[in-house]
């Protein structure tokens, strides 16, 4: 969340906990002192637009209307109406509202154990344990569910990997991602884990109806977390070396993808296998670029 803060739109709201019961300040509201978008968005995100002026039957003529010309202003169209425009940017407005909830993050525990949901940020500070690490972020809302009714999830995978004798890094998605889902159907204002926690693997990435449309917006979450990162990135240029991690996005009703995490080392089962078989031809470079994997940035 530290690295990043100033974006807009990518990450929700977030404060980090150190193991001394120190807060951070504010990260990731995307907003400046006057309540406005510090940055613009990919034109990617121009497709969410137009798709819903088709679904309300404003494209005429049988021809595609024209999109935004520029990122500033798919923010306007887009965003203006969006639940983070009317966040406060300042911390002490933000603790005092009651409406919004929180989902408080034990940095130390995996698996989607050590969440729980807080109807307030003065709720989740009366939650913490001095001595443990968390993240207090945002919940997204009004959050897109399945057709059954549950809150999702999505998860795609991600591969820095630096060739040998190099100090470059190139990065690959597996399109063949997973949707995981909480264990029981939403119910609107619930706080329980079983209706807020999409853990569980639940259906192949490619199998969603809306992937065609949200795989590009993925990729161009992800490039926006790499800018900000990759400079940080540790390279042994004496031999080759590569990473796995687990992307999770958090989808709302305007279909428009937040970043909630990102894991190091992810869970990987036997269904795995095709990936991770790709992934070492990848490294050991049988092939340049492996099929099912994905190379966008």
């Amino acid at each position: 969340a530290e690295n990043l803060n100033g974006t807009y739109a990518l990450m929700p709201p977030t404060f980090t906990v150190e193991a001394d019961g120190t807060w951070s300040g504010l990260l990731c509201s995307g907003l400046d002192e006057t309540g406005r978008p510090v940055e613009s968005l990919p034109t990617v995100f121009e497709s969410t637009e137009r798709a819903k002026r088709a679904d309300a039957g404003e494209e005429k003529g049988g021809e595609e209307a024209e999109g935004p010309e520029g990122a500033g202003d798919v923010v306007a169209s887009f965003f203006g109406k969006h639940f983070l425009m009317d966040v406060p940017t300042d911390r002490e407005s933000l603790e005092a509202d009651e409406t919004k909830r929180w989902f408080v993050k034990d940095s130390t525990r995996n698996y989607g154990t050590g969440i729980m949901v807080a109807k307030s940020v003065e709720e989740a500070r009366s939650s913490l344990k001095v001595g443990d690490k968390y993240v207090i972020q945002l919940a997204v809302e009004p959050q897109l569910l399945d057709g059954e009714g549950y809150k999702f999830a999505c998860r795609v995978y991600l591969v820095a990997y630096s060739p040998p004798n190099s100090l470059s890094i190139e990065f690959y998605t597996y399109p063949e991602g997973w949707i995981t889902r909480a264990q029981t159907p939403w119910a609107p204002g619930s706080l329980e884990w079983q209706f807020n926690v999409s853990r569980d693997r639940h259906s192949r990435l490619t199998e969603w109806d809306l992937y065609d449309e949200m795989y590009p917006k993925f990729g161009a979450q992800i490039a926006r977390v790499l800018q900000r990162v990759q400079k940080k990135l540790v390279v042994k240029m004496e031999r080759p070396s590569f990473e796995l991690f687990g992307v999770d996005f958090i989808i709302d009703t305007e279909r428009h993808p937040w970043l909630a995490e990102i894991n190091r080392s992810p869970r990987q089962l036997e269904e795995d296998k095709p990936m991770l078989h790709a992934l070492l031809d990848l490294v050991m470079r049988e092939q340049e670029t492996p099929p099912g994997m994905a190379a966008p940035f």
